[in-house]
């Protein structure tokens, strides 16, 4: 799992008066929150702490992480995009996301 660190940083500016605050509610040092705020020392015990403080934020932590990697004949794929020949987008297609335009489907054999 990884972490969108705008999203980190964003949560700590919306939701706390300081990165001590935020410390405190995630049960961390400071010091250890700077880490985390650049991606780094994020283990299960901050995840956990993370989860909590959405709930109570009222926020979704999926929001906080990065989708995960679609891979294709060994390429890391960000998205797939089905477009017309009037270059109008019909789906669009991540490891987070379906979004299609009304009408269509997609079927995915796994």
């Amino acid at each position: 799992m990884e972490f969108n660190i705008n999203e980190l940083s964003k949560l700590l500016e919306n939701h706390y008066n300081s990165k001590a605050e935020m410390a405190r509610s995630l049960d961390i040092s400071k010091s250890h929150l700077d880490k985390v705020l650049k991606g780094e020392g994020i283990g299960m015990k901050v995840i956990e702490s993370l989860k909590k403080e959405c709930l109570i934020h009222n926020l979704d932590f999926e929001e906080l992480t990065l989708p995960p990697k679609l891979i294709l004949e060994n390429q890391i794929v960000n998205s797939i995009e089905i477009i017309d020949s009037n270059n109008e987008v019909l789906a669009s297609i991540s490891s987070r996301d379906v979004i299609l335009k009304d009408g269509l489907d997609v079927h995915f054999n796994y």
